[in-house]
C-alpha cells in the first residue's frame, strides 16, 4: 500500500478538492460551497483530512469532510482520485476522521446513493448499518439515499 500522508485539509487545497469533486460526484459541490466548508473546518477544527503523496505534498489523492451536528459526526464528502480507488485510501481517511472525532460525537452518520455499491461496501466494512432511507433524494436520477449510522 502506498505511504500516504493523512493530514488536515485547508483552503490552500481548494483547487484540488474542487477538481476531485467534479471527478467524483454526479452533483459536485460548487467552488463557493467547498470554500465555505474548508473555512468552517479551519475555524472549528471539524474533520477535513487530505491524503497526500509524500513525494508531491500539494497533490490531494483523496479527502473527507465531516461536520459535527449536535452529537453526531456527519460524513459530508469522501472522495478519492479515480486512479487510486480500491486501494484502501478511502478506508484510511474514514478511519482517521472517526478516530479524531470530538468527544461529544456519539454517532457517525452519512447518506449514500442506494446504487453506489462500492461506497456501501466500504461503509459496511467500517461498521455502518442502514438506519433509514430518503426516497428520491438525488434529483439528478431520482435515486434513493440510504442513511447509514455507526455508534462511536
Amino acid at each position: 500500500m502506498r505511504p500516504w500522508r493523512l493530514e488536515s485539509l485547508g483552503l490552500a487545497d481548494l483547487d484540488a478538492v474542487v477538481t476531485l469533486e467534479a471527478e467524483s460526484f454526479r452533483q459536485p459541490w460548487s467552488r463557493a460551497l467547498v470554500a465555505s466548508e474548508l473555512r468552517l473546518g479551519e475555524a472549528y477544527a471539524l474533520g477535513a483530512y487530505a491524503a497526500r503523496d509524500p513525494g508531491s505534498p500539494v497533490f490531494v489523492a483523496g479527502y473527507i469532510l465531516l461536520r459535527l451536528m449536535v452529537d453526531a459526526l456527519h460524513v459530508q464528502r469522501l472522495a478519492v482520485v479515480p486512479a487510486w480507488r480500491r486501494q484502501g485510501l478511502a478506508r484510511q481517511l474514514l478511519e482517521r476522521a472517526l478516530a479524531a472525532r470530538p468527544p461529544e460525537a456519539a454517532l457517525a452518520t452519512l447518506e449514500v446513493r442506494s446504487g453506489n455499491l462500492a461506497a456501501l461496501a466500504l461503509y459496511r466494512a467500517a461498521g455502518f448499518d442502514v438506519a433509514g432511507r430518503r426516497p428520491r433524494y438525488y434529483p439528478d436520477t431520482g435515486e434513493d439515499a440510504l442513511i447509514l449510522s455507526k455508534p462511536l
